[in-house]
Order: C-alpha cells, then structure tokens, then sequence
C-alpha cells in the first residue's frame, strides 16, 4: 500500500511482520530485499534478540549497563544521533479521573513549580544515562532547532521548593515528613509503563527527592496498554511521559494549547498567554527565533510539567550492514539504502 520501497507480505501475530522490496520503487530498488520485524514487547529480550544474533538491528533508547555487553561483540557496532524525543514528568491540571474538576493540588502552578525545583535532574540524568541523554529546558529533543533558543528553566533549589510550599499552606503539621493542608496529604501517584527502562530507573529516586521537600510519591508502575488507557483519560496525578516530536515545532500544539484538549493535551493544560505566543511563533510573525522562545518562555511560567531529558538515539546492528542511513525519530525510513556487504554474508541473507 502506497508508494514506499517496501510491500506488506504478511503477519505472525505476537511474533513477526514480513516486507518484501518493491523493485521499481522510485528512489531506487531497495537493496535488502526482505525484511522481517520480530514482534516482542520486553525491551530486554529485544536487546537479546541481537545480542545472540537472532536479529540484525535493534533501535532503543540505552543506559550505560546495556552498551557494554554490545561492545563486548565484535560482530555489533552502534549508530548514535540526536532525537526528537522528549520524556517529563506531566502535571494534571484536572481531578484523577475527573476533567469537570481542578486537580485538588497540582491545579495550583506554585507547587508545579515546587516540585519541579525539588527534583534534581542533572545528578539523575548522570546516574542513569551517563552520556546518553541531555537535559531539556522544555518540550523539544535534542535534534529541535528550538532548544537553541528556549530560555534556560530554573534549576534545582530544594530550600526554595520548601519555601514555596509554605507559603501556599502546606507544612508538616505531625512531623511525618509530608506536607499537609486542610487536613489533606501532599500525595501523588506517579504513573509510569513497567516496559521502559528508564523511566523504571528513574521512578524510585525521583520519589526520594520529593520526599525530601514534603512531597509523598505513589508509584504506580503500569504495563504499557493499561498505563496508555489511564493517561489518555485522566487516571494520573503525574505521568512520566515521554513523546517523539515532529521536526516543526509547530507540533506543541498538540500536547501543551487549549486546542489540544480532548486529543494528546490529556492533562488539560490552557493558557491563554502561551497559545497567543505559539500562534505568533507558528504564523511567522517577527523573528523566529524570539517568537519561539518567547512561547517556550510563556509555557515554562506555567510549569505544566518537569522537562527532563532527551535521549540519544540509538541503533545496535550487524557490522556486516553498510550504507547505513538513519534519520531521527524515523530510524527504518531509510531502510531501503542499507545493504549487506557480499563478503560477510550469512545463511539468512541468502533465503
């Protein structure tokens, strides 16, 4: 179906996906004639897949303990570049399963913004990335030309995050460590899928540094359909999410402006100031690299969420490819180009 380099073959359901090359594609016919997409949900066992040489190619997000075991194997080499992916902590501007209703804490951007300065992104991102992944001062990866020019987000301040609190009346009355106000608790359930890696990693010391401001976290680890159920309808108070954006910018609309809600923007955040900034930015007025940072500017006032990272993209594969081409966020676009170098064939290549 439609004009790409490959045809759909067939389907194994729960376990492959068959393409065929299509030889008059227009470009040029495509160089691996067959190609076959194994169908498993563990991330783990998608690693194992390649590592025991099942499969060819694998693209992922990786920590650091997964790379040694990859240049442990001669036979593998990784492909690194920048993403458009972008994952955050989401704040609820609605009641847990109730949009008619303001989130009964988190409507309140203060202590979106407390807890934002309560958590250490910098020390996490070391200690579970190392070198693959940057911090985010907004809604754009790495690859997004508008990173360059999003002010810098304030950075973390736990004497401040208590501060703030505070003022806005919540204080440990019984001396448990956790924040109350009007006999209510300072507790949030952090959702999150149990199938991601990091975000797993990340979940518990997140916890931690918010504990250490008053600030009581409920994991609630997910597997991944029930996680994307709840999240499309409000069952969260916060939600680490993370996106795969377009290479316009003009995709925030989607997540983070009043036209948004009912579609991706699930935790119902609007803001008149923000989406008047966008519109400008989008539409071209003035110059572009003011009118996109003055809209970034006008969501971080907001504090809709904790920006934390953009991860590096990578792709694990057999030495024996060349021509190897992968564009971020659309790793298998370019499939087609790839090809096998003659003399390190191996028996499936041949079928």
């Amino acid at each position: 179906i439609g004009s790409g380099p490959y045809r759909w073959v067939g389907l194994e359901p729960g376990r492959q996906a068959e393409f065929a090359a299509v030889p008059d594609f227009f470009l040029g016919r495509p160089k691996i004639e067959r190609v076959i997409f194994l169908v498993v949900r563990a991330a783990e066992a998608q690693l194992n897949l390649v590592l025991d040489g099942t499969a060819d190619a694998y693209e992922a997000f990786l920590l650091p303990r997964q790379i040694g075991p990859i240049v442990e194997r001669p036979s593998l080499r990784i492909v690194t570049q920048a993403s458009f992916s972008v994952a955050y902590l989401l704040f609820n501007q609605r009641a847990y399963g109730d949009r008619s209703k303001p989130h009964p804490i988190l409507s309140d951007p203060e202590v979106r913004r407390a807890i934002a300065l309560g958590i250490d992104r910098p020390t996490l991102l070391r200690s579970v990335f190392g070198p693959y992944a940057s911090l985010v001062d907004g809604p754009m990866g790495q690859a997004s030309w508008i990173r360059r020019v999003a002010p810098k987000a304030e950075r973390f301040d736990p004497d401040k995050a208590r501060k703030i609190l505070g003022e806005r009346g919540w204080v440990d009355g019984d001396g448990d460590g956790i924040r109350e106000k009007n006999g209510q608790r300072l507790s949030l359930r952090l959702a999150y899928p149990g199938t991601s890696i990091p975000r797993v990693a990340l979940a518990e010391p997140i916890k931690e540094m918010a504990r250490r401001i008053g600030v009581e976290i409920e994991l609630v680890r997910l597997d991944g359909p029930v996680w994307a159920e709840r999240r499309s309808t409000g069952h969260f108070d916060i939600d680490f999410s993370q996106a795969s954006l377009s290479a316009s910018p003009s995709g925030l609309a989607q997540s983070w402006s009043c036209a948004g809600i009912g579609g991706s923007n699930v935790a119902q955040i609007c803001d008149a100031r923000f989406d008047s900034t966008l519109r400008a930015a989008i539409d071209g007025v003035g110059d572009a690299s003011k009118r996109w940072g003055d809209a970034i500017a006008a969501l971080q006032d907001i504090h809709p969420a904790v920006f934390m990272y953009s991860p590096i993209q990578t792709i694990v594969l057999h030495e024996r490819y060349r021509d190897v081409v992968a564009r971020p966020g659309l790793p298998w676009s370019d499939l087609w180009r790839w090809s096998v170098d003659p003399s390190r064939r191996i028996d499936r290549d041949l079928r």
